[in-house]
């Protein structure tokens, strides 16, 4: 409910808002906060090279999410998508965390970990709809079929392979360390902006290694 339920959506709204770059670059508040989490409720120890991987993946995101563009951060469009990508970092470390307490404290496994999460969220999103415009997105779609296949293709690969994928990593490795690999994935969603045409900057592209060097220092993660 938590993780897919508001993550997902909160991860579409700031899409929208702030676009694939400073989004992508959001989600390294992630690795951040799981570790943490983690520590607080799990016991999964903090070593000194962490806390500095911590700063770096830090700063790398406010390298990217200060750099100025034509749309001034003052506009309520950037300053509410800065507002999604947080919602959306904390509900998905959440799930995380729970996700991995659960998968270690209990004969459950990954798949059906997967099967949980996604019923779950599935509910909390059918909620949703059912209070805001139920018929507008069935209607986009009868207007727009070609969407259809890439939505589903996506939906497989991401939402039921991948998650199936992570629930797995989860069961054998602390929530820490799975996050901040899985937020290695921005490096190749960047590559396909840049093949499609879309502008990546210098300042982005220093952002994301610094994020990435900063993630790298969080895999020495150790469960207690």
């Amino acid at each position: 409910m938590v993780g897919i339920g508001i993550g997902d959506t909160a991860f579409f709204a700031a899409l929208n808002a702030l676009g694939v770059e400073r989004t992508l670059l959001m989600d390294k508040l992630s690795p951040v906060l799981v570790t943490l989490l983690a520590w607080l409720t799990l016991g999964e120890q903090l070593q000194a090279g962490q806390l500095v991987g911590l700063g770096l993946t830090v700063a790398g995101v406010v390298l990217v999410v200060t750099e100025g563009r034509a749309v001034g951060w003052g506009s309520l469009c950037r300053w509410s998508g800065l507002g999604w990508g947080v919602l959306y970092a904390v509900a998905q470390s959440v799930g995380m965390v729970i996700s991995r307490a659960a998968l270690v404290d209990s004969a459950i496994s990954p798949l059906w970990g997967a099967t949980i999460r996604l019923t779950a969220g599935l509910l909390v999103l059918s909620w949703g709809l059912s209070r805001h415009q139920p018929s507008r997105g069935w209607m986009i779609l009868r207007r727009q079929p070609a969407w259809l296949l890439p939505l589903a293709v996506t939906a497989f690969l991401s939402t039921y392979a991948g998650l199936w994928l992570q629930q797995m990593a989860l069961q054998w490795a602390p929530a820490g360390v799975v996050q901040a690999l899985s937020s290695t994935s921005p490096l190749f969603a960047l590559v396909l902006v840049w093949l499609t045409g879309g502008p990546i900057s210098r300042r982005a592209c220093l952002g994301m290694l610094l994020t990435l060097l900063g993630c790298s220092g969080l895999l020495p993660l150790t469960e207690s």
